[in-house]
C-alpha cells in the first residue's frame, strides 16, 4: 500500500522563531496553482491545513505548538489517529 502517514518536526529557538516559520511556511504555499491554504487553528497554538488539488485523499497539516513546529501528512482516513497524536504532543 504504501506510506500512509509521515511527521516532521523542527524546533525553534522559541516561540517567536516558531512563530515566524509558521507564517513562512503558509507564504512558501500560497504561490501553487494546485495548492489551497485553509488556516483552521483547531490543533496546537495555530494550525493550517494545505489541500493539494490533485491528491484529494491525503491531509497536510502543519501545527505549531509551543517552539515546535509539526508538518503531518496523512491519507484522510487516519485524521482520528493523527488528531490523538497532535493532542498528546501538546501535553
Amino acid at each position: 500500500e504504501g506510506v500512509v502517514a509521515s511527521i516532521t518536526e523542527i524546533a525553534l529557538q522559541d516561540e517567536i522563531r516558531a512563530l515566524q516559520m509558521y507564517v513562512l511556511l503558509q507564504n512558501k504555499t500560497k504561490p501553487y496553482i494546485d495548492l489551497s491554504l485553509n488556516e483552521t487553528n483547531a490543533y496546537g497554538d495555530r494550525s493550517f491545513y494545505i489541500n493539494h488539488a490533485k491528491k484529494p485523499n491525503e491531509a497536510f497539516l502543519t501545527v505549531k505548538i509551543g517552539k515546535m513546529i509539526y508538518g503531518f501528512a496523512y491519507v484522510k482516513v487516519f485524521h482520528p489517529e493523527v488528531k490523538k497524536l497532535i493532542e498528546l504532543l501538546g501535553k
